[in-house]
């Protein structure tokens, strides 16, 4: 018996709460005591803070704190960051010390009674910077990779035979950076209560986020709630903690209250991921048949200098199809820019096109 898909209604448990407003998003729930937190982001992309200056900001109508590297409370997972994966993907410890690895980087977190008055004292804070000649273009970088510490390098027969063959081709392509900018923007509200940790947040994998929270603050499982009930569209974007959640985190532990932060739709392009841009070079070898003889696929992916963001994009390659020789290698290239993430497909996309 078969039962036609087309045309059949189907009742999806959280649509009602969804389009009546009903569903709550990280940045609506009705948290008490919550105040708001506005980033100062830097306007350089390499080099170091020399000078910030928040007095005329601290003086604002409503303000309660201004966080910075010059006041910020002590994260037990950045004064000795843990071998492991997860923790590794925090090591733009924000707030930590007066180094700029990209443009837009959170230099510091205004706090107010309000949103409109956190983003008036946000304007007020004045930043001087000793900036060094940024790097950010993959194209005119490559000669600055190396092979990341998973490596993706794969080898199979003979990995030079595709040049030996009667049909040779050989090409360059490059894919840009994408960005994921869903519906709903990144946000978080955290509060303290004692050594009690609770942020609510937009994230893909509530208890990855806790057990990465766990661990930059050394804290045990039940002194940490992550609350995600919905995510407004995520595609691999929500996937880790970012800049705002932490910055959120930092100021409600200096304010003693719940602190917002959300990001404006400008931030969702550089600080919170995308999917980096490559460049690939692909070569094969075939018998006047099409028969593949061989291919050689190497690949050159961007990550930032603080972070070593590795993407599955000879993949494709590897198993897409029957070749008896193969030769992959996988680059990353440091520049100064914000860490990528996984995107949609993460790698396999990029791997494919080529």
């Amino acid at each position: 018996m078969q039962t036609p898909a087309i045309g059949q209604s189907l009742r999806r448990v959280d649509g009602r709460q969804k389009v009546t407003g009903q569903a709550r998003y990280a940045a609506e729930h009705p948290v008490a005591g919550c105040v708001h937190g506005v980033l100062v982001i830097s306007t350089i992309a390499a080099g170091r803070i020399a000078h910030l200056d928040s007095g005329a900001a601290a003086q604002a109508p409503g303000v309660l704190a201004i966080v910075s590297h010059l006041n910020a409370p002590k994260v037990p997972g950045y004064e000795n960051p843990q071998p492991d994966k997860r923790v590794d993907g925090q090591q733009l410890r924000v707030f930590f010390d007066d180094k700029i690895y990209f443009s837009n980087q959170p230099v510091a977190l205004v706090i107010a009674t309000t949103l409109e008055e956190a983003q008036h004292a946000a304007t007020l804070v004045r930043v001087q910077y000793e900036p060094t000649a940024p790097q950010t273009d993959i194209e005119k970088s490559l000669n600055n990779s190396y092979t990341p510490k998973k490596s993706e390098n794969y080898t199979r027969g003979q990995p030079q035979a595709y040049k030996t063959a009667p049909v040779q081709i050989a090409h360059e392509y490059q894919t840009p950076l994408q960005v994921h900018n869903p519906m709903e923007m990144h946000a978080a509200i955290a509060a303290w209560r004692g050594n009690q940790l609770t942020v609510w947040n937009k994230t893909q994998a509530p208890t990855l986020a806790q057990q990465d929270l766990m661990k930059l603050w050394v804290l045990p499982q039940e002194s940490v709630q992550v609350h995600s009930p919905f995510v407004g569209g995520a595609f691999g974007g929500a996937s880790r903690i970012w800049p705002p959640e932490m910055a959120a985190i930092l100021g409600a532990k200096v304010v003693g209250r719940p602190v917002k932060v959300l990001n404006e739709r400008a931030k969702e392009f550089n600080l919170v991921g995308y999917r980096p841009r490559s460049v690939q070079r692909v070569a094969l070898g075939a018998q006047p048949d099409g028969t593949l003889v061989g291919v050689s696929h190497e690949a050159f992916g961007a990550t930032s200098r603080y972070e070593e963001f590795t993407e599955r994009t000879l993949h494709p390659t590897k198993s897409g199809y029957r070749c008896p020789n193969a030769a992959l290698t996988y680059h990353l290239v440091p520049l100064d820019l914000s860490t990528p993430c996984w995107t949609r497909g993460p790698g396999e996309t990029t791997g494919s096109f080529a």
